[in-house]
């Protein structure tokens, strides 16, 4: 059972630090 929470837990913070990437990215190119 805890295996599943791991993974869970990596895949969400992998999707919220894609998140941030792509909005910080957004914003940059948006200054240029």
């Amino acid at each position: 059972m805890a295996i599943w929470i791991l993974i869970i837990g990596v895949h969400l913070a992998t999707v919220v630090f894609g998140l941030s990437i792509w909005i910080f990215y957004k914003k940059y190119k948006d200054l240029l």
